[in-house]
C-alpha cells in the first residue's frame, strides 16, 4: 500500500504533498507490521490464534486477528484511498486524450482494494480469500497499461505543466488539418476557441484561418513572421510549423507554435531608427571635419602670405645701406621681423591639422639663450608698454 501511494504521488507530480517527515512516519507502519509477523510466536499482536476452517470449498488455514492487524488494515485503506484520490484528481487536470491511461491505473489498483473489503465482509465465494487472485489480475491490467498504452511514455501532469503553461499558443493539427489539441494560451490569445477539438482550420477565427491553413511539410520546419491588425492595433507574430511523424516516418500532422513578438519587433524598429540616426550624425560629423580641414587649409595660405611679406620687407630694411636707418629704427624693424617669424612658426604648428589629429605633434628640445629670448620678449612688448605708460625693464641675474 505504501509503495502504491508513492507511485501515485510521483505519477501525479504531487511530491510536495507528502513532506519527508510524513513519509518517514508512514514507512514505520509496514516495517512494524513485518517485524510483528516474523515474531508472531512471541506475541498476539498480529495473530491471536490459528485454526483450520472447514466451512469453505476445501479446508483452509485461518487465524483470529490481533489489534495490530486492524491497524494494518486501516493503514492499507488510508494509503489506497489517498492514492485513488490523487488519480481521480488527475482526471480534472489532463485532457481527455490521457484519461485512458489514468483509468487503467485506477482499475488496476482498485481491484485489490475491493477484494479486501469482500474478505473483511465475510462474503468470499466458497470461503476462499480472493486477495492473491486480485493481486494477479491487478498486475495483469497494469502491465497491459505499461505495454499497450505506454503509461510512462508521457506523464499526463508533466505534459500539462509544459503544454498548458507556456506563453506561446500551440495548436496540433492532423493530416486533414483538423484540430486535435491546443493549450490555454491558444484560446486566451484568440487563435482558437474552446471546444474546438475536431474543428477544421478553415473554421478558426479571422485572420488565423488563413494564416494557419498550411499543408504540413515533412522535409523541414517552417518559421514565418506576419503582421496583422487585431482590434485596431498592428501586432507581429512568429509562427512555426513543425511536422509530426509516426514511428515509420510518415507524416501524421503538424504542430503550430504562435509567438507574439510585437514588443521585440518594435524594439528592433527603435534600434534601427537609432542606428540610422547615429549613421546620419556620423556623416554630418565627417562633413564638418572635412569643412574644418578645408577651412584650415585655406586659412593657412591666407595667414602665411601676409606674414611672409612682413618678414620679407623687414629683412630688406635690415639689409639696407648703413646710415639709412638709425639705431632705434633698426631695433623696431628687428622686433617686427622676429615677431613675424615666431608667429609664422606658431601658425605652421596650428594649421598642421594632420599632425594634431594623428597625435604626432612633438616638442623639439634645443639649447636656448635666456638673454636672447628675454630680449625678444622685451622688444615685442615695449611698444605696447610705451603706449600704456608702463615702464618695462629687463634684469637677468646671471
Amino acid at each position: 500500500p505504501l509503495l502504491f501511494l508513492l507511485f501515485t504521488v510521483n505519477y501525479s507530480s504531487k511530491k510536495d504533498g507528502l513532506p519527508t517527515p510524513v513519509m518517514t512516519l508512514l514507512s514505520c507502519v509496514p516495517i512494524i507490521t513485518l517485524l510483528l509477523v516474523f515474531t508472531t510466536e512471541h506475541h498476539n499482536l498480529f495473530h491471536k490464534s490459528a485454526y483450520v476452517n472447514y466451512g469453505g470449498l476445501f479446508p483452509a488455514l485461518d487465524f483470529e486477528p490481533g489489534i495490530w492487524y486492524w491497524v494494518h488494515i486501516i493503514f492499507t485503506t488510508v494509503c489506497i484511498i489517498m492514492g485513488l484520490i490523487l488519480l481521480f484528481s488527475m482526471l480534472q487536470l489532463t485532457l481527455p486524450d490521457f484519461h485512458k491511461q489514468i483509468y487503467i491505473v485506477i482499475i488496476g489498483s482498485s481491484i485489490p482494494f475491493i477484494t479486501l473489503f469482500i474478505r473483511l465482509a465475510g462474503i468470499s465465494p466458497w470461503g476462499i480469500d480472493p486477495s492473491p487472485f486480485s493481486l494477479t489480475l491487478s498486475a495483469i491490467i497494469i502491465f497491459m497499461g505499461f505495454t499497450r498504452y505506454k503509461l510512462f511514455d508521457l506523464t499526463p501532469v508533466a505534459r500539462t505543466l509544459l503544454f498548458e503553461n507556456i506563453h506561446e499558443g500551440v495548436i496540433v493539427f492532423d493530416r486533414e488539418q483538423r484540430i486535435v489539441d491546443y493549450n490555454n494560451s491558444a484560446v486566451n490569445d484568440g487563435y482558437t476557441k474552446p471546444n474546438d477539438i475536431g474543428t477544421h482550420v478553415s473554421k478558426l477565427p479571422e485572420p488565423w484561418c488563413d494564416i494557419l491553413n498550411r499543408e504540413a511539410d515533412d522535409r523541414e520546419n517552417v518559421s514565418v513572421e506576419v503582421k496583422q491588425e487585431i482590434d485596431g492595433s498592428y501586432l507581429w507574430f512568429n509562427i512555426t510549423f513543425l511536422p509530426l511523424h509516426d514511428n515509420y516516418g510518415n507524416i501524421m500532422g503538424q504542430m503550430v507554435i504562435i509567438s507574439n513578438i510585437t514588443e521585440r519587433k518594435y524594439a528592433e524598429e527603435e534600434l534601427c531608427k537609432a542606428i540610422d540616426k547615429a549613421n546620419y550624425l556620423a556623416i554630418e560629423a565627417e562633413k564638418a571635419n572635412t569643412a574644418k580641414s578645408a577651412f584650415l587649409a585655406n586659412m593657412s595660405h591666407e595667414l602665411r602670405t601676409p606674414l611672409n611679406s612682413i618678414i620679407g620687407f623687414s629683412d630688406i630694411l635690415l639689409e639696407a645701406e648703413t646710415g639709412s636707418l638709425n639705431e632705434k629704427q633698426v631695433r623696431y624693424i628687428t622686433n617686427v621681423s622676429n615677431s613675424g617669424k615666431h608667429l609664422l612658426l606658431v601658425i605652421n604648428d596650428i594649421l598642421d591639422i594632420s599632425k594634431i589629429e594623428a597625435g604626432k605633434m612633438e616638442l623639439s628640445c634645443d639649447n636656448i639663450s635666456i638673454h636672447d629670448i628675454t630680449n625678444e620678449v622685451v622688444m615685442a612688448c615695449s611698444s605696447l608698454a610705451a603706449n600704456k605708460s608702463v615702464e618695462l625693464e629687463q634684469n637677468i641675474d646671471c
